[in-house]
Formats: C-alpha cells, structure tokens, sequence
C-alpha cells in the first residue's frame, strides 16, 4: 500500500469571533468534566467510561 503524500500546506485558520481561541487564562479557570451536571455528563459517554475507571464517579 502507497504511503501518502504529505500535505504541502496547512489550511488557512478559521476564526470565529464568537468563539475565540482559548488562552492560558482560559484553560487555568476550566473545570475538569466530573464537574458537568450528570445530565450533561451523560451526553458524553467516552468521558463517562473514562472517568468511572479512574473511580472519579460512580
């Protein structure tokens, strides 16, 4: 099977003022996900699974 080639140039950014680039402020207030309400924790089942085998919910 051929290797791909590689891409030649990155894709030009999209910006979106509505939702901006987060900045290092950002990310040292964010709150983990065991921090979600269930119902909204429930909507992400990869998250769920991945915290009820670190014992962080039941």
């Amino acid at each position: 099977m051929p290797k791909p080639e590689p891409i030649s140039e990155l894709p030009e950014p999209i910006f979106d003022d509505e939702n901006p680039e987060w900045t290092e402020e950002d990310f040292a207030r964010a709150l983990p996900p065991e921090f979600l309400p269930p119902e909204v924790l429930a909507l992400f089942p990869n998250t769920v699974a991945r915290l009820r085998a670190k014992g962080l919910i039941p």
